[in-house]
């Protein structure tokens, strides 16, 4: 369920065909569109509290003369024609042939092997939790898999200075040698300690190396105009990734048993790593020597400016940032206990693994549903719908009905879907706050900086509540999760507020 958290991606990657230009009327005479209306508009529609708002048509347009739409709804979208930007020259980007098509395998693969990895965490907390750590406490045992989502994402979070630097191939290939170690000696581990160290670390900091690297190097070898598709079809590795590693642990643990699955799992990773780095090599280089720029900025230069923590001054930015943080907090509890808990009210092991798949198979319809819709009708107005699906999923389906088979499988079917639909959507609401598509990984970064804490202690909170390990202890955690994931939905809501206000006419 996990998307690619990536810092300083091209906006374009979370949008589809664009369908956002202005009627406007330029010195040069009028500019055709199919939208309904400009950000002048808004101001029409919906009075805003500052005359100085992010939207208003001098920062966008200073030069240009708005007309107005008489249609009733107003529309705001956001994409990089809206927003102050130098362009890109197309002619630099080769934009298909075999090269450039095997770049995007080679980062299907990666994202195959990284993401399927962290879509099936729930399967290797549940068998270790009921195995070697069996006489430790879920609370302590959380903070493997904590650690191992906060190093991901945190890490990832500074990889971008060094892939500008030294390329993917290389952060890839060393990327994969720490998932390798990781997974060798997670299989030999038996205390909560080498679980941290092995799993929790050295994994962490190898799929955090790989995570960045395996996308933005599509970057280069794709023009706007097919750079959405490109890294679309690189991603959907990561769905395909979700349903096959479940099934393929929930074999390996029958047939050899834990050690032995995570040093399969190891080499086949590894492999699979190794051909993807080869086959998704950028070309930083060229694109360099054909433009004549050149950053001279040294790679502690590039960390400092890779995170604008002053986006917090803004009511807006930290509305969401929180509204994000305690949405991806209530996400990693249920993916991370959904198994633990089915096998708690008597479904056997393997159907447990079963319905890990089940739920990353229904988020397959969940990255592209609502994203199309969300072209439409805005991408704050999806993610509230989503994230009060995924409120009611808790509330309304789990709690009540989680105890029985077919309950949990309905849960599982519409918390997949939801939760891959916010995942994606993460993005494309953090770049419609955002002036300049420049900015747009900086404040990505901060945004991410803040809630990779979440995932940190997301787990050990709502491990506290499992002290027993019986049903009753899980219900409890249940309602822990759907709490904060209510609130999320609600500070969702109060984010949108302060950047359009009461009126609900906004597409936004």
């Amino acid at each position: 369920m996990f998307n690619s958290s990536l810092p300083e991606l091209d906006q374009s990657h979370y949008y589809g065909k664009a369908k956002r230009d202005f009627y406007v009327e330029s010195l040069e005479g009028p500019i055709p569109s199919k939208a309904r209306s400009s950000a002048y508009e808004l101001q029409n529609a919906c009075p805003l509290k500052s005359k100085k708002d992010d939207y208003s048509e001098h920062y966008l347009f200073p030069n240009i003369k708005h007309k107005v739409s008489s249609e009733p709804m107003t529309t705001i979208k956001s994409n990089e024609e809206l927003l102050v930007e130098d362009g890109n020259n197309d002619s630099l980007y080769p934009d298909g042939g075999l090269r450039a098509y095997s770049v995007v395998l080679g980062s299907f693969l990666c994202c195959f092997t990284l993401f399927g990895l962290m879509n099936s965490i729930g399967a290797i907390e549940s068998y270790v939790v009921s195995n070697q750590l069996k006489n430790v406490s879920v609370s302590t045992v959380s903070w493997i898999f904590s650690l191992y989502m906060f190093v991901s994402l945190f890490l990832g979070l500074f990889v971008g200075p060094l892939y500008d630097s030294f390329g993917s191939m290389w952060l890839l290939l060393i990327g994969s040698i720490f998932v390798f170690v990781g997974l060798i000696t997670c299989g030999i581990s038996t205390t909560v300690v080498q679980f941290i160290f092995s799993f929790g670390i050295c994994t962490g900091m190898g799929t955090g190396l790989m995570m960045f690297s395996a996308v933005s190097t599509i970057s280069s070898w794709f023009s706007k105009k097919k750079r959405s598709f490109a890294i679309g079809a690189a991603q959907s590795g990561g769905s395909v990734g979700g349903v096959v590693f479940p099934i393929m642990l929930r074999y390996l643990y029958q047939k050899y048993g834990f050690n032995w699955a995570m040093r399969i799992m190891a080499f086949f990773n590894l492999g699979v790593d190794i051909l993807g780095a080869v086959l998704a090599r950028d070309r930083l280089k060229e694109i360099r020597e054909k433009t004549g720029e050149i950053d001279k900025r040294t790679v502690p230069q590039k960390l400092m400016d890779s995170v604008d923590l002053n986006a917090f001054k803004e009511k807006k930015f930290t509305a969401l940032s929180c509204a994000l943080f305690m949405n991806e907090f209530s996400l990693l509890i249920v993916l991370t206990y959904i198994s633990s808990y089915a096998m708690v009210h008597g479904i056997s092991q393997a159907e447990s693994f079963n319905m890990l798949t089940i739920l990353n198979a229904a988020g397959i319809l969940g990255k592209f549903i609502p994203s199309y819709f969300a072209d439409k009708y805005g991408t704050f107005n999806l993610m509230i719908l989503m994230s009060s699906l995924l409120t009611f999923s808790l509330f309304v389906v789990w709690y009540p009905f989680g105890k029985y088979r077919a309950g949990i499988y309905v849960f599982i079917c519409l918390f997949g879907f939801g939760c891959a639909s916010v995942y994606t959507l993460t993005g494309a609401t953090v770049s419609t706050i955002t002036k300049k598509t420049k900015d747009f990984g900086k404040r990505y970064g901060a945004a991410y900086t803040f809630i990779s804490f979440g995932n940190l202690i997301s787990l050990p909170i709502s491990g506290a509540f499992i002290k027993k390990q019986d049903a009753t202890d899980y219900d409890k955690m249940v309602l822990f999760a759907a709490a904060t994931c209510c609130s999320a939905t609600v500070l969702f809501i109060i984010a949108r507020y302060t950047v359009v206000g009461r009126c609900m006419k906004v597409f936004i």
